[in-house]
């Protein structure tokens, strides 16, 4: 790590989950309070929120971007679920849902060699 540096400190509620787009040069977050996925460039310009609502407790978030999927977990008490869209915000679905009620889906990552999303659950 060569510097520190605040590039999004204004607008946040409760940031949760953070993930960084490597190819674009764009960093991706999660705002539980807001119930809200953002996106900036790296230096904090040109933000833009790209799904808002319809979340219970957004945690973490991952990405594919050679894909152009974005993933994230939500704790949802009745349903605990992963969702997925593309990285522009569109095509939001549910892609896994089959969790104990009460579940708390966390730490989200993607295996990009096995082409898969693994997770696990804080409960």
């Amino acid at each position: 790590v060569s510097a520190i540096e605040v590039v999004v400190q204004h607008g946040l509620a409760t940031p949760e989950g953070l993930t960084v787009d490597w190819i674009a040069g764009n960093i991706y977050w999660i705002d539980s309070n807001l119930d809200q996925i953002e996106v900036a460039k790296l230096d904090g310009t040109l933000r833009t929120t790209l799904i808002a609502g319809a979340m219970e407790h957004p945690r973490a978030i991952a990405l594919d971007p050679r894909y152009g999927i974005l993933f994230w977990t939500d704790w949802d008490a009745n349903f605990p679920r992963i969702e997925s869209a593309s990285m522009s915000g569109a095509e939001r679905k549910i892609i896994y849902k089959d969790m104990d009620t009460g579940a708390w889906p966390n730490g989200l990552t993607v295996d990009h060699f096995e082409k898969r999303i693994v997770w696990t659950d804080a409960r």
